[in-house]
């Protein structure tokens, strides 16, 4: 003798399916290796100190998503500047951009480029890329 209907079966088996597809799914967006951008390399041009600075990046896109993008200073301490939204093409590209800076005390500096690009529901992914460090007198 059966406890459970036939409807009621199905209903719990379809119940239990739908349990191992969500838990696989999260599991899938939680441990994938994302990787929304490649950055080849990132370069900056001669500057003065206090004016705008001009850096290069070449990159490979593989993913059509916008990126939070933050730039810093870095030296022991971190000089941020203003966090942009960008949305490159898919592909492989290449941008130059200025960027004004605040007058930084003289020392040895790196400059470091950051993009947050959300990836699914649940993950975040940061791709960083830094410059070999430069002297600001």
């Amino acid at each position: 003798m059966n406890i459970l209907s036939l409807p009621q079966r199905i209903l719990g088996y379809a119940l239990i399916a739908v349990i191992f597809i969500s838990q696989g799914l999260m599991f899938y967006w939680a441990f994938w290796p994302y990787e929304p951008l490649k950055i080849e390399y990132i370069t900056i041009q001669d500057f003065k100190n206090g004016e705008c600075i001009t850096y290069k990046m070449k990159f490979i896109k593989k993913m059509d998503l916008p990126a939070e993008v933050s730039k810093q200073f870095i030296n022991g301490y971190i000089i941020t500047l203003p966090t942009i939204t960008a949305n490159y093409p898919v592909g492989e590209g290449c941008t130059t951009h200025q960027v004004e800076i605040p007058k930084l005390p003289p020392g040895n500096y790196y400059f470091q480029w950051s993009g947050r690009y959300r990836v699914n529901p649940i993950r975040e992914v940061t791709v960083t890329a830094r410059t070999p460090r430069f002297e600001i007198k």
